[in-house]
């Protein structure tokens, strides 16, 4: 890993190219591009767009939006678009959205006629997305002159929809099995797409392109956990063939992937996830890898949830889970003896198997609180206390305090705010109980 102490803040910046990606299809001397590859205006329509982004709209692409659109629109010998599905997969605030807008007013005026369908977790999320495409059209008078008066931008909430005198229609919807049904899609725009879990989006929209020989389906992400079935099968369906030569060859993958087991403070890590690192706009906006690196070295001390979201977020790293069941580094910084120790997940309980408690019995219950602190010290049960559950000789034992509503309280006359369990080398025999109540007996340790 680099030292990060030993690079200036502005001497690294954003990869154009990503890590992973498709290769072209054309081979030869290299072309206009750039990168190297042979692609030319006569293979790709991305040149097109990116005129069409500099000279009509004003918004010239960035480097690794330009680059991506000359790639992924790469043409078969017929016109085709060589990719029927396009995956692209970068770290959030790079751009991607705005370049999905960009390429939308290219759809809704070059390409015409099409139907064309924008999807996002959520529909306000996805309007937006449309509105900022009809923003970048409208400022410009020629093709404002394309948008019928009458008809031509429609509001009303759940029916929005986006006509130009070109035959186009654009209109945004949530990601869910009824986005793209009943009707022939020329143009898919699959925002947010780690977020699908299943496959009733995708499949709602995906297959309404069916009857259409020239249709595209883009999805455009960060990196997620496990529970991204869509994207984690696309990327896998994808590096095969990029690896292998097997699979579906118009399907494409572009991914600003570092290493899995890259430091979140390496900056060249930061860098192949973040093409737009240190490369501040005329307007400027961007981002700057010294706020990188700080945000970097909080999460590394929290640690747990928000280091996996670091990862997915910024590094776009895929981890096992969001909400990581055990947070290792939080166990270090704890330094007390592990005995019936659980770092567990706050959306069940547990409890020990034996009727009633032992002296050398550990009952763990599952809780809000990931860790509570602990103190050892010898004590006896209270004799005010008539609970007979709880051993009252006298041991070594260990208490955690914790915050219950006085409502919760138990019947059985223990307290609600301490807990005593013995600590002894067994540990105990655990059940899950998800989605039950409180036990009879539990006593909180952490």
């Amino acid at each position: 890993m680099t030292d990060p102490l030993s690079v200036q803040a502005d001497e690294v910046l954003g990869h154009t190219v990503p890590r992973v990606y498709t290769p072209p299809l054309i081979t030869g001397p290299p072309g206009p591009c750039g990168c190297g590859c042979a692609l030319s205006p006569e293979t790709s329509d991305g040149f097109e767009v990116v005129e069409f982004a500099t000279l009509v709209l004003g918004v010239p692409p960035d480097e690794w939006q330009r680059w991506l659109l000359i790639h992924a629109l790469e043409k078969l010998p017929d016109a085709r678009p060589r990719f029927r599905r396009v995956v692209v997969v970068i770290a959030r605030q790079n751009g991607k959205t705005y370049l999905m807008s960009i390429l939308a007013c290219y759809w809704m005026f070059l390409a015409a006629p099409l139907m064309i369908l924008g999807s996002s977790t959520k529909t306000s999320t996805a309007v937006k997305a449309w509105r900022q495409a009809i923003k970048l059209a409208q400022a410009v008078p020629e093709l404002a002159a394309e948008i019928p008066v009458k008809g031509g931008v429609l509001t009303a909430s759940g029916k929005e929809q986006w006509n130009a005198a070109t035959g186009s229609r654009y209109e945004p919807v949530a990601s869910n099995d009824d986005g793209g049904r009943g009707d022939s899609l020329d143009r898919v725009i699959s925002d947010e797409l780690r977020q699908q879990h299943d496959y009733s989006a995708y499949s709602a929209s995906y297959h309404a392109m069916r009857a259409r020989q020239y249709a595209q389906w883009w999805g455009i992400t960060s990196m997620g956990d496990d529970s991204a079935v869509v994207l984690n099968e696309l990327m896998e369906a994808g590096e095969k063939f990029i690896n292998t030569g097997e699979g579906d060859p118009r399907l494409g993958l572009f991914g600003w992937l570092p290493p899995e087991t890259a430091d979140p403070l390496d900056p060249e890590a930061l860098a192949m996830a973040n093409p737009s690192l240190n490369r501040i706009r005329p307007d400027g906006s961007g981002f700057l890898l010294e706020d990188l690196l700080n945000e970097a070295r909080v999460v590394l001390a929290k640690g747990g949830e928000a280091l996996a979201d670091f990862k997915t977020e910024a590094m776009n790293i895929r981890v096992r889970s969001m909400n990581p069941a055990l947070d290792v580094a939080a166990w270090a910084r704890l330094a007390v003896d592990p005995v019936a120790l659980a770092t567990i997940r706050p959306s069940a309980f547990t409890r020990v198997t034996s009727a009633l408690p032992t002296e050398t019995d550990s009952p763990i219950m599952r809780d809000s609180a990931p860790f509570v602190k602990t103190t050892s010290f010898s004590t006896m049960r209270p004799s005010k206390c008539s609970c007979s559950r709880y051993a009252s000789a006298a041991s070594i034992m260990r208490s955690s305090y914790w915050a219950v509503p006085a409502m919760t309280a138990s019947s059985d006359g223990y307290s609600s705010s301490i807990r005593v369990s013995v600590r002894k080398p067994r540990l105990p025999k655990l059940t899950p109980r998800i989605g039950t109540s409180r036990p009879d007996w539990a006593i909180r340790v952490a």
